[in-house]
């Protein structure tokens, strides 16, 4: 089966594909069962979200928004992908917005949550 017939099965499937990182983090990432992927995810997000939003503004966190993202993507399914990157780019938003004022429209600011929901990136 090549590759992108298992990328096309696990999406259709629901299920996890097997990874191939460094040593020990892939065999860690290749255990989780979609579950316990969702619940690192979650996890990781509430810890992010905390220090980021006690931080200064001007230390950036937001690659590790996609930390999150990518476990549950990569061990869970589309559909727990997707709502992950929706809670992720909300989270960001919104400690973005407390951080720099209310100074720019809502407009702007719902325009960044969908696009960073959909691509991950600032």
């Amino acid at each position: 089966m090549e590759s992108g017939d298992r990328l096309n099965c696990a999406v259709r499937m629901g299920g996890a594909m097997t990874v191939h990182l460094p040593s020990q983090i892939g065999r860690w990432f290749n255990r989780l069962s979609p579950m316990q992927a969702m619940l690192f995810g979650y996890g990781f997000l509430l810890l992010l979200a905390l220090i980021d939003y006690s931080s200064d503004i001007t230390i950036s966190f937001s690659v590790f928004f996609l930390i999150p993202v990518l476990v549950v993507g990569g061990r869970a399914s589309l559909r727990a992908a997707t709502l992950m990157s929706f809670i992720s780019a909300t989270l960001w938003e919104a400690i973005n917005r407390r951080d720099i004022g209310v100074s720019i429209s809502l407009g702007i600011h719902l325009w960044n949550l969908g696009t960073r929901s959909l691509t991950g990136w600032r």
